[in-house]
C-alpha cells in the first residue's frame, strides 16, 4: 500500500494538484480540535465543521481525550495557543468510538500473539499500562473530563475558549456537551458569589465546591494554581475543583515519570558501591533526564507532601495511577540515583 501511496504522490505533485491547498502554518480561524484517530472522521469532521486547509489545527489521537498534564495532545495544544496564535479549542468526541471499550485486558492477548514477550508486558504493567490503555465508558463524562483537563491546565492561558461536543459518525451533526465551567476558570459552574480572587471573574464569587460562601482567599492556605496571580493560594482545601484536577493530574504524570525511572534503575539496586554498576546504572538512566529532573523538583517544591496529604485525605480520584505517592519512594528512588551519580 505503502508503494501505490508514493505513485499516487510522484503523480500528484507533477499535477500541480496541491495548488487549492496552498496556505501557511498559521490556523485563520484561530481554532484547534481535539478530536479522535478514527478513518469515519478523516473527511467528515473538517467538511462537518466547514473547515478547509488552513482554517484549523487538528489534534488527533486515539479517543481525543487527554490522559495526563504531559500528554501529546496538551504539547500540541500549547504550541497551537502559544506559537500559531489559536484562541478557541473544541473538543470533539464521536459516536461508536472504539476506545469507549477499550481496556488493557484485550490488548494483552494481541501482544502475546504478535510476539511481545511476557517479561516485556510485566515491565510494563508496573508502568501502569493498563491505566494508559484503559478506554472510556461514557463518551459525555470523556468530553468533561478533556475539557476541564484542558482548562485547568497550568499551563493554559486563562482567556482560551473550551467547548466540547460530540459528532455522530455517520451525519455529522455535533451535539454540544454541557461542561461546568461555562468558560469560568475556577470551576464554580458559574454560580458566583462576592468575593472570589480566581481571576476568572473578577469580583464575582466562587462556587467551588468548598462549601456555601466559601471563597477564594490567596495567600492563605493551600497552595492555588488558578493563574491570577504569582505566589497565590486557595483557601479552599480539597474543595476546589480547579485545584482538584490539577493535582490529579500532576499525581498522574509524575506516577508515570516515577515509574520509568524506577523500572530502569531497578537491576542496579545495591551496587552504589561499585564504580562499573554505578557506570551502567548512570547509562540506563540517560534516556530519562526529564523525569529525573520533574521528580526532584516534585519532591523539592513541596508538591509531593501537598499531594500526599490530599490523597491520605481522600481529595484524589480513586482511578489514577498513584505510585509516586508511596511512601518514602520517591525519596528513595531520589537517594539512589545520587549515589550511582557518582563517578569516584
Amino acid at each position: 500500500m505503502i508503494d501505490e501511496i508514493l505513485s499516487f504522490n510522484r503523480d500528484f505533485v507533477a499535477r500541480k494538484a496541491y495548488e487549492p491547498f496552498v496556505t501557511d502554518k498559521y490556523p485563520s480561524k484561530k481554532l484547534a480540535v481535539l478530536t479522535c484517530m478514527d478513518t469515519r472522521l478523516t473527511e467528515l469532521l473538517p467538511q462537518a465543521l466547514g473547515l478547509r486547509n488552513g482554517d484549523a489545527k487538528i489534534i488527533r489521537n486515539a479517543g481525543g481525550g487527554v490522559l495526563f498534564e504531559a500528554d501529546s495532545a496538551i504539547r500540541s495544544l500549547l504550541v497551537a495557543i502559544y506559537e500559531l496564535g489559536v484562541e478557541e479549542v473544541m473538543v470533539v468526541h464521536h459516536s461508536g468510538c472504539g476506545a469507549c471499550h477499550m481496556s488493557y485486558a484485550e490488548f494483552k492477548p494481541h501482544f502475546l500473539e504478535r510476539g511481545i514477550p511476557e517479561e516485556v508486558l510485566a515491565a510494563w504493567e508496573k508502568w501502569g499500562i493498563a491505566e494508559w490503555l484503559e478506554g472510556f465508558h461514557d463518551t459525555e463524562a470523556s468530553v468533561r473530563r478533556t475539557v476541564e483537563a484542558v482548562r485547568s491546565h497550568s499551563l493554559m492561558p486563562k482567556d482560551i475558549v473550551v467547548r466540547g461536543f460530540i459528532i455522530d459518525s455517520v451525519t455529522g451533526a455535533l451535539t454540544e456537551v454541557d461542561c461546568p465551567e461555562n468558560g469560568c476558570r475556577c470551576g464554580c459552574g458559574g454560580e458566583h458569589e462576592e468575593g472570589c480572587g480566581c481571576g476568572g471573574h473578577d469580583g464575582e464569587a466562587c462556587g467551588c465546591g468548598g462549601g456555601e460562601g466559601h471563597h477564594c482567599h490567596h495567600g492563605e492556605g493551600e497552595e492555588c494554581h488558578h493563574g491570577d496571580s504569582e505566589g497565590g493560594h486557595c483557601h479552599h482545601g480539597g474543595g476546589c475543583r480547579r485545584h482538584g484536577a490539577q493535582a490529579a493530574a500532576r499525581v498522574d504524570a509524575m506516577s508515570w515519570a516515577f515509574d520509568r525511572v524506577s523500572v530502569a534503575i531497578r537491576p542496579y539496586l545495591g551496587g552504589a558501591d561499585d564504580p562499573a554498576a554505578r557506570a551502567e546504572a548512570r547509562k540506563a538512566l540517560e534516556p530519562f533526564q526529564d523525569e529525573i529532573a520533574a521528580l526532584d523538583y516534585y519532591q523539592r517544591s513541596g508538591l509531593w507532601q501537598q499531594d500526599y496529604e490530599a490523597d491520605e485525605a481522600g481529595r484524589l480520584p480513586a482511578d489514577i495511577r498513584r505510585s509516586v505517592l508511596s511512601q518514602d519512594g520517591l525519596y528513595n528512588l531520589l537517594e539512589e540515583i545520587g549515589f550511582v551519580s557518582k563517578t569516584n
